[in-house]
């Protein structure tokens, strides 16, 4: 009986393989024609037609001066081993997104390179379009060999290239070129390369390039390069560019660009990156390499799975109105990385606003500037979110630094210093309204290896950082050194300043500053405990209307005159401990290694509203529990709904987390503590951290736990049996019936295909065949309905095959 459903199974399939075969054999003889072989070069306008390819080109194919080759819709044209299409007058092929256009290989097993290239070598009447065309194989798709023109490639395909999608090789650069809504894909070299052969790789100026909304996959080394004395309106707008090797947008204007004053200086203008993905790929996502740089923006771009820079400008010499706005970089090796380099007999002009933008996890610095001389009109670094950097989240180096503001923004989490500016001589430097958090060797650093200021920091909120809050030095008075408004609260220290250089402090609050030294990123430990530090300061200092509790020393100074301390409040109504003036003094002591303090009068009431520790408690919801079971500790605390949990767990800190809940199990046997430490919204963390045990018991020794019975459910009736499987269904008497006249009209059916294709006449007419599959499919179905449900669906399945096979034979036939 089983020998009968494989015999059953076989003759449906065959019937099928006979109708399938009929109408490939159908379809096949519709699709193949004789191919136009193209031998000679195109003098006269002319058009390709589907009708008439595939056109195999054989040989080098010209299209002459003042002719135009039109590909229409649907044609397939292949070109010969080493051969390619020369353009020197005007090629159309404009497909449509049903009918593309193919330029190919006429090789049975294609490869890159099997052709080289369409070159255009154009006069300024000509025209290359590529539309909803497919490029494939070459050495390069499209290669340029002339400036004058216009090439424009949209809503194509260029793909498996030995060298490049677009190729740009004359010195001249390219014509008005416009790639849009394509896509180039495995290319050796370059999705689109603008660079001229021989030993200076650099056109002399490259002008109205756009490329928007294309896709560059697996580009080779770069996805767009240009490299050229001159860079004038060069935009690359939306569209991806993944998996290059050495760089997605690199733009060069000349490795010596800053010892060339003068006429041939160069430049980089009117020159736009916006809103482009950057993915899984080595070296920097966009690149700006030398010259001077005017209205260029990179803006709205997303970085990531990328081991080079987010965004590089490399040794400009000047920076005017460049704009790097509104990205997001997330594990680059830095996120912004900006240098500068002084033009010999030309004073620099720096205008640069990096604003808006997102950087996450980068190895190094979150945002680098390294300059060789600013004396800036604009340098912002402006409302931007920088986290988990490896370095510094704001790096700003200069020998010489004036007018530069970093200002309103987020810098948290950074292995070395939240704002760290270096220089010789630092001044007009303004650090406002930034939230410096959690940062592992400090939040704010100014260090001017002469002269500080003047410079500003006001307004921020700079908190949890190891090491200081806010620290500024330098070894000469440069000016004053004002410091107002600030939060500065549970960083190891609060605020030091380092110099002679005046020193204004002003309405500041300073609490709490007792985070321990570690660099590690527990927030737990107390360590050093000062607000206020001076050294070598000069008699020029005023401190007045702080708030500055809860350390051990709230101002520690050596100076060589008196410090103005009037109007502070010390975190006592008595005042700071201060032995030669308030001995009974409750709040925060003073200790002054040289000069004196004028703290009278006292503010006995804090200015603003007082920074406490959060409390926290840990409970668990068991103590003892066998190895392997989950236990889940809470944390309790009044920090408040936007409170952050760091649980560490037998010493190893787990990530932070918003949920004050943890699970975690225990393989092996013995005390496990569990700790946490609560961080509320203003950076402040609970000390010291809270703690709980849970003690693990050897599995084998445990005791067991037993699984509840299951529930009983209703009684079954005792002669309940499970339905009819489909091949018992099959192996039922009405089975074997509808089995047997099916094969019967497979049989028949699929002989009568045979024939007519042979060109004989069918024993049997084809309504023979059609009513034994209906019999058999209607005795599947009637006995589906009345005994056997399984044959309902087999019945209803076999009808509707035969449908579709018939009407595809029958479609195949008639073509």
């Amino acid at each position: 009986m089983r020998r009968a459903v494989v015999c059953l199974l076989a003759a449906l399939a065959v019937g099928l393989v006979f109708a399938a075969a009929a109408l490939g054999a159908g379809t096949s003889a519709a699709a193949t024609g004789d191919a136009t072989y193209v031998g000679t070069n195109v003098t006269t306008n002319t058009t390709w037609t589907p009708g008439e390819g595939p056109y195999v080109v054989t040989t080098e194919l010209t299209v002459t001066e003042n002719a135009t080759l039109t590909v229409a819709p649907g044609t397939t044209v292949q070109v010969a081993k080493d051969a390619s299409i020369t353009v020197a007058g005007s090629l159309d092929a404009a497909g449509t997104s049903t009918d593309r256009v193919s330029f190919t290989t006429a090789r049975p097993k294609p490869q890159p390179g099997s052709w080289t290239a369409i070159t255009y070598a154009g006069t300024a009447d000509s025209r290359l379009r590529l539309a909803n065309t497919t490029v494939e194989y070459a050495t390069t798709a499209v290669r340029v060999a002339s400036a004058d023109g216009r090439i424009t490639v949209q809503d194509s395909l260029l793909r498996k290239h030995v060298r490049a999608g677009v190729a740009v090789t004359t010195a001249d650069g390219p014509p008005s070129l416009r790639l849009a809504r394509s896509t180039i894909a495995d290319t050796g070299y370059a999705g689109v390369a603008v660079t001229t052969p021989g030993t200076d790789p650099f056109a002399r100026r490259v002008a109205g390039v756009t490329i928007r909304d294309t896709d560059f996959r697996n580009p080779g080394q770069y996805g767009v390069v240009v490299r050229a004395r001159h860079l004038v309106g060069v935009s690359v707008v939306g569209g991806s560019i993944t998996g290059y090797e050495s760089g997605g947008v690199a733009v060069s204007t000349g490795n010596r660009a800053a010892d060339v004053p003068g006429p041939d200086d160069r430049s980089v203008t009117y020159t736009t990156v916006h809103g482009v993905e950057f993915a899984d790929a080595r070296g920097d996502a966009v690149t700006i390499e030398s010259g001077h740089l005017d209205r260029v923006r990179v803006s709205d771009i997303d970085v990531h799975g990328v081991d080079g820079d987010g965004i590089g400008v490399r040794r400009a010499i000047d920076l005017d109105d460049v704009v790097l706005d509104d990205n997001t970089v997330r594990g680059a090796a830095r996120g912004i990385a900006l240098t500068h380099r002084r033009a010999q007999r030309q004073p620099p002009h720096v205008s640069v606003a990096v604003t808006n933008n997102t950087l996450r996890e980068t190895v190094g610095a979150g945002v680098s500037i390294d300059a060789q001389r600013l004396f800036v009109s604009r340098l912002d670094v402006r409302n931007n979110t920088v986290t988990g950097s490896g370095g510094d989240g704001v790096a700003l180096h200069a020998p010489v630094l004036s007018g530069a503001t970093i200002a309103d923004n987020t810098v948290r989490g950074s292995h070395d210093r939240g704002v760290n500016v270096r220089g010789s001589r630092v001044r007009n430097l303004t650090v406002a309204g930034n939230r410096v958090a959690a940062n592992g060797r400090g939040g704010v650093r100014v260090r001017a290896a002469r002269t500080p200021g003047p410079l500003t920091v006001a307004n921020n909120t700079l908190v949890n950082n190891v090491a200081f809050g806010a620290r500024v030095s330098g070894a000469a008075n440069g000016g004053p050194v004002a410091a107002r408004n600030n939060t500065v609260a549970a960083n190891t220290r609060g605020i030091t300043v380092d110099g002679p250089s005046p020193v204004r402090l002003t309405g500041n609050t300073i609490a709490v500053n007792t985070r321990s030294t570690a660099r590690s990123a527990d927030a737990s430990a107390v360590g050093p405990s000062v607000g206020v530090t001076l050294t070598n300061a000069s008699g020029n200092v005023t401190i007045t209307r702080n708030d500055i509790y809860g350390h051990l020393v709230g101002l520690r100074a050596a100076t060589n005159g008196t410090i103005d301390a009037e109007h502070n409040y010390w975190g006592a109504p008595s005042g700071p401990f201060y032995a030669s003036v308030t001995p009974d003094g409750d709040g925060d002591t003073i200790r002054m290694r040289r000069g004196v303090a004028d703290i009278a009068p006292i503010a006995e009431t804090p200015h603003r509203a007082l920074i406490e520790r959060p409390s926290v408690s840990l409970t668990a919801n068991r103590s003892t529990v066998a190895a392997g079971t989950d236990v889940r500790v809470t944390a309790a605390s009044p920090a408040g709904p936007n409170a952050t949990y760091q649980f560490t767990v037998d010493g190893q800190r787990r990530p932070t987390q918003a949920s004050p809940s943890l699970v975690s199990a225990f393989d092996d046997p013995g005390a496990h503590e569990i700790a946490v430490a609560v961080v509320n919204d203003r950076g402040v963390a609970s000390r010291p951290p809270a703690t709980t045990t849970v003690r693990v018991e050897d599995a084998s020794t445990a005791p067991a736990t037993t699984a509840p019975p299951p529930t009983a459910g209703p009684p079954q009736p005792a002669d309940s049996a499970a339905p009819p499987s489909l091949l018992d269904s099959v192996l039922s008497v009405p089975g074997l019936l509808g089995g047997a006249l099916w094969v019967l009209a497979v049989g028949v059916g699929g002989y009568g295909v045979v024939a007519s294709m042979r060109g004989a006449q069918p024993p049997v007419r084809g309504r023979v065949a059609h009513a034994l599959a209906v019999v058999a499919a209607g005795v599947w179905i009637a006995a589906g309905l009345l005994a056997v449900p399984p044959l309902l669906s087999a019945g209803g399945v076999a009808l509707a095959g035969w449908g579709v096979v018939t009407a595809a034979v029958v479609a195949a036939a008639s073509r």
